[in-house]
């Protein structure tokens, strides 16, 4: 299983739901990203993949991001997931987030109001 296909999982809150494909997992907190694994040789296929930084990973490698995207190489590219997640309703709910640590924290001014993240 992708830690974006996980991600779905665990944001979903069931391992059954939208595991199947990477294509159906570009949703965690609804902040991921997929980038397709360029083949440019196929005589020599790459061994990793470099990210947007130009820092080479093997496959299988995972790695944080400065602004706390999770990420993960595989076969078919890199797959990213935004660790703080964003609040729907920012009348009621704000994130304190620490983007040093990728931790954040929910603050509901409103308990009789749910906090919904995206």
């Amino acid at each position: 299983m992708l830690l974006s296909e996980l991600c779905v999982c665990l944001c979903q809150g069931s391992l059954l739901r939208g595991c199947v494909l990477l294509s159906l997992a570009a949703v965690c907190w609804g902040q991921c990203v997929f980038q397709q694994l360029e083949i440019l040789d196929f005589e020599n296929p790459p061994k990793g993949c470099t990210d947007e930084s130009d820092k080479f990973h093997v496959f299988g490698a995972s790695w944080m991001t400065k602004d706390c995207m999770e990420c993960f190489c595989s076969e078919g590219g890199i797959s990213c997931c935004n660790k703080i997640p964003t609040v729907v309703d920012e009348t009621n709910c704000k994130i304190n987030a620490d983007m040093e640590k990728c931790t954040y924290e929910v603050v509901n001014t409103n308990p009789a109001n749910e906090c919904v993240l995206i």
